[in-house]
C-alpha cells in the first residue's frame, strides 16, 4: 500500500458520501470514508469500499484517513457539536486541506466557517433552491435565467438568507447576469408590420440590439438567414439578445401594418 496523497476524505457514508463515492471511483479518485454507524461499516466493507469504523472528532481516526496529506475532507455529520469539532481539528491538522461541511440548518453557516470550513452547504437552502429552480422551470422561464438564480443564491454563503440588506443586492446582480443574453420566439401575423419586409428593411437589430438568428417557416429551418430574406405571416422568429433588447424587439415586431389609403375610422 502506497502512502495516501491528495485523497479525498468522506466523514460520514449516507446517502451523499455514497453517491460522491461512486463518483470518485468512476473518476479514479483515491479517497477513504470514516463512519461510525457499524452496520454501515460492515455493509460497505463488503462491497469493497475503503472505510475505517470510528470517531472522526478523535486525532487518531483523521491520522488513520491520512487528513494531512488529503487534498478534501467532505464532512456530513448530523450531530451539529461532533460536526464543529471535526471540522475544527481537521482544520488544526491540515491548514491547506479544502474541507466542505454539510449541515441541516442554515444557521450553522457562519460557526462551521469560524471552525475553518471553506464551504458549507446548508440542506435546508439546498432544498430551498431546488423547489425555486423547478418551479421557474415549469413557467418557461429561459434557462439562463433559472441558473444564474440558483448561482447567485449559492454565492457568498447564502447572504440573501443571511441578510435581508442584501436582496436588493442579488435582485441587480440577477439583472446584470440577465443583460448578457437570452432567447425567445416571435410569431409573425397577418396584421403585422413586418410581414412582406426583408430582414434588411426591418432594421431590428440597429432598432433594438436584438438579433433574428433563425426563421422557422413551415417545415424549414433558416438558419443565420439573408438580409435580402422577405418575412411572411406565419414566420418564427428566433430571437436573441439581453432582456431589454428583446422586449423592444417585441414592440417593434407587435407594430401594425399601416391601413390602406381611404381605410381606417
Amino acid at each position: 500500500d502506497e502512502p495516501l496523497k491528495d485523497h479525498v476524505v468522506l466523514v460520514g457514508f449516507g446517502l451523499n458520501g455514497q453517491h460522491l463515492a461512486r463518483v470518485l471511483k468512476t473518476a479514479r479518485v483515491p479517497y477513504r470514508v470514516i463512519e461510525l454507524n457499524a452496520r454501515t461499516v460492515e455493509a460497505a466493507k463488503a462491497a469493497g469500499e475503503p472505510i475505517v469504523y470510528g470517531d472522526a472528532t478523535r486525532r487518531d481516526i483523521l491520522e488513520a484517513c491520512a487528513v494531512g496529506a488529503a487534498r478534501i475532507a467532505v464532512i456530513a455529520i448530523s450531530d451539529p457539536e461532533a460536526l464543529r469539532q471535526t471540522v475544527r481539528l481537521a482544520r488544526e491538522m491540515s491548514p491547506d486541506l479544502t474541507i466542505l461541511a454539510r449541515t441541516r440548518q442554515l444557521s450553522e453557516i457562519e460557526e462551521l466557517r469560524a471552525c475553518g470550513a471553506d464551504v458549507v452547504l446548508a440542506e435546508e437552502f439546498e432544498t430551498s433552491i431546488e423547489i425555486v429552480t423547478r418551479v421557474l422551470s415549469r413557467l418557461r422561464v429561459p434557462g439562463n435565467v433559472v441558473r444564474t438564480e440558483a448561482r447567485l443564491l449559492r454565492a457568498d454563503g447564502y447572504q440573501m438568507l443571511r441578510s435581508p440588506a442584501a436582496v436588493k443586492g442579488l435582485s441587480e446582480a440577477v439583472l446584470q447576469e440577465v443583460a448578457a443574453g437570452t432567447s425567445d420566439t416571435f410569431l409573425l401575423m397577418d396584421h403585422h408590420a413586418a410581414v412582406e419586409q426583408t430582414l434588411r428593411q426591418l432594421d431590428l437589430r440597429r432598432r433594438t440590439g436584438a438579433s433574428i438568428l433563425v426563421v422557422l417557416r413551415d417545415d424549414q429551418r433558416l438558419t443565420n438567414p439573408s438580409a435580402d430574406l422577405e418575412l411572411a405571416s406565419g414566420d418564427v422568429l428566433v430571437l436573441v439578445g439581453a432582456h431589454a433588447e428583446i422586449e423592444d424587439a417585441f414592440r417593434a415586431l407587435d407594430e401594425p401594418a399601416e391601413s390602406p389609403p381611404g381605410e381606417g375610422p
